[in-house]
């Protein structure tokens, strides 16, 4: 019942710094198989990792199109990321 209360600190921030990792990474292979005319300018796995990041943690967009092309795919996946 208290798994994670019961736990070392040390187990208990490596869980959380895997969980948010694995979170970025999923994320930032859906960012990265979006269609060219969302107009996110990721060109590379990294670009996805880093847009998945600012997104996550809200740094920011790395992008100039605020509206994403219209697209609707990216204001799906962000609305479920930032959630």
């Amino acid at each position: 019942m208290h798994t994670m209360v019961n736990k070392s600190t040390y187990k208990l921030v490596l869980a959380i710094v895997a969980v948010y990792f694995v979170a970025v990474a999923i994320f930032a292979v859906l960012y990265y198989n979006l269609p060219p005319q969302c107009d996110v300018q990721i060109k590379t796995p990294m670009d996805a990792y880093f847009f998945s990041v600012e997104t996550m943690f809200t740094i920011g967009f790395g992008t100039n199109d605020i509206f994403f092309g219209n697209c609707w795919d990216v204001v799906f996946i962000l609305t479920f990321q930032v959630r």
